[in-house]
């Protein structure tokens, strides 16, 4: 567990992070302001939660397929119908599967009633991990509230401490 940080650069960003702040506490959030102190540059101040956990999707989501009694990857499938007792799921190689319940898994819904796909539009952000060698790697997560987004936040690759750094998202096909 270690602290997470929404944090500025610029004067219009603290004013953002002030929001937060309070907005946080009046939800009952033991949030508070300060000045991050472990990263490399200058902050205009950032919204602190304390003791937040790490979270490592791909080990969560194994967790999950672990536990469950059927896992079917690599199954397109062309429909899914509430039956009595739970769902029936058809497959495009024609087979019908039973279930209690279904997780769909997809980047755009195969099943929308809310017609959600037609509201979505197609973005990218990019992430590396940087070995720093012998220097430290920051123990909180970071998150710059300003355009572009930047993240900031510790992993163990190979039992080794990296930064992963990300951001910079943008719709497909636009121009920066």
């Amino acid at each position: 567990r270690a602290p997470a940080w929404t944090y500025a650069t610029t004067g219009a960003g603290r004013a953002q992070v002030d929001a937060e702040v309070v907005a946080a506490q009046a939800a009952g959030l033991p949030a508070r302001f300060g000045e991050p102190d472990e990263l490399p540059f200058a902050t205009t101040g950032g919204v602190e939660l304390p003791d937040q956990a790490h979270f490592q999707p791909v080990d969560f989501c194994r967790g999950v397929a672990a536990a469950l009694p059927d896992v079917h990857e690599q199954t397109p499938v062309t429909a899914i119908d509430t039956v009595a007792g739970g769902v029936d799921v058809r497959t495009a190689a024609g087979h019908r599967v039973g279930a209690n319940h279904v997780v769909i898994a997809t980047h755009t819904p195969i099943v929308d009633p809310g017609f959600l796909a037609g509201r979505m539009r197609p973005s990218r952000s990019y992430a590396t991990a940087l070995d720093l060698g012998d220097s430290p790697v920051p123990r909180g997560m970071y998150l710059r509230v300003e355009s572009p987004t930047q993240s900031l936040r510790p992993a163990l690759r190979h039992g080794r401490p990296v930064l992963v750094a990300g951001g910079f998202g943008h719709g497909v096909g636009d121009a920066d």
